[in-house]
Parts: C-alpha cells; structure tokens; sequence
C-alpha cells in the first residue's frame, strides 16, 4: 500500500506502524487467498514485477523474488519489507515519477493503493506505467470499492480505512482512459463489510 505524502494532500499519511499493519492488515492467511483469487486467471510463475506501493511487501511472495521490485514512498515500511523478506529488491519511491527505472516488466501489480492516490496523480504513475510495462504486459489491481447497493459496507469503509479516494468501479476503470483496455475479473467481500474489485488493465495496440 502506499503510505505517505508526495504532493500536498493527494496520497493520505497512513499513522499505523508498519509492523502492527504487517500483522493487522495483512496476515498471512489474507496473502494466500489473495495468491490463489490471482492465479485463476494469470500466471504469475517467472515473470517479471514491479509491485508498485508495496509496502511492507506482504505481496512479495506472490512472486518469484528474482524477477521482483516493490515501490512504497513510505521508507519506514520499505524497512520493514527488507528485512521480512530478504531475497527481494524494494525501493523508496522518493517522486511521483518512475522515469528513472529503465526495466520493462511483465506485470505491474497494484494491490490496496489507487484508494490513497488522487486521480490527477494516479493518471501522472498511469504514464510511467505504459513506459515500463512490456507490450503484452498487464496491470493488475486489487481495490477497496463502493457499490450503490451496500451503503452500509462504504460507510464502513469510509470510516476505517485511510484511504481518501476509494472509488466505485466505474471511477476506476475510467482512470485508465482510452489508451488501456479493462477487464474486470472478481467482485468479492473481505472481512464481510469490505467489497474489493479485482481487474486488470493492457496497452492497446497502435
């Protein structure tokens, strides 16, 4: 997740330390669910990653560590990330560009983070995405959204979680404007009164 604060208000300060939101938030027993809701429909076996607001990389095990990079612009949960799991590569996202990572990857893998990110800074990473994402790369995304239909769930959701921008589906996938393809694969509940959507996002084709 991306914690922290890069410009102004756009990504909300998240005040809960990294090790408690290691064992809170994210138990391991939610990273293996998260693994197998993924590999019904990627595979996910030697490809490269960037695991973009990683966190305290609770998601890095989802891949294979040589071919994995996790961005956070929180540097204490980047420390955090190092030492939970030291065969993997993570760094400090210390601007709202990645112009400077040179790689090209198979998979950018968004998990809990849009919702702490506005959409005039989401749609500035969402260029340095198309750059670093290989032709028939993908984009996949896990968020926390709102649906119409369970008010009492988004007003949950609006209470507890830090994130500013939770969205509902539609405000996501029109993030993505007309330069990506969208397609949405899951609708589900975590923890009974949090709907999450699971989607993915390519490049169109020139």
């Amino acid at each position: 997740m991306i914690i922290g604060n890069i410009t102004g208000s756009d990504v909300k300060i998240m005040h809960l330390n990294p090790f408690f939101y290691e064992k809170l938030v994210r138990p391991k027993f939610l990273t293996s669910a998260l693994k197998k809701t993924v590999e019904k429909e990627f595979i996910l076996d030697n490809k490269s990653v960037l695991d973009f607001g990683c966190g305290t990389g609770s998601n890095a095990k989802l891949f294979d560590p040589t071919k994995y990079l996790g961005f956070d612009v929180d540097s204490g949960r980047i420390a955090l990330a190092k030492k939970l799991y030291p065969g993997y590569k993570f760094k400090v996202l210390k601007t709202d560009s990645l112009s400077s990572e040179k790689k090209q990857f198979d998979i950018i893998f968004i998990s809990a983070t849009i919702h702490h990110i506005s959409d005039s800074l989401f749609k500035k990473y969402l260029k340095d995405f198309k750059k670093v994402l290989k032709p028939k790369g993908r984009i996949i995304i896990i968020e926390p959204v709102f649906c119409k239909e369970t008010r009492f769930n988004n007003w949950i959701m609006t209470l507890f979680d830090d994130g500013k921008y939770i969205r509902y589906e539609k405000q996501y996938l029109d993030l993505f404007g007309k330069d990506f393809s969208v397609v949405v694969h899951k609708r589900f509940k975590k923890c009974i009164v949090y709907n999450e959507i699971f989607f993915s996002a390519s490049k169109k084709e020139p």
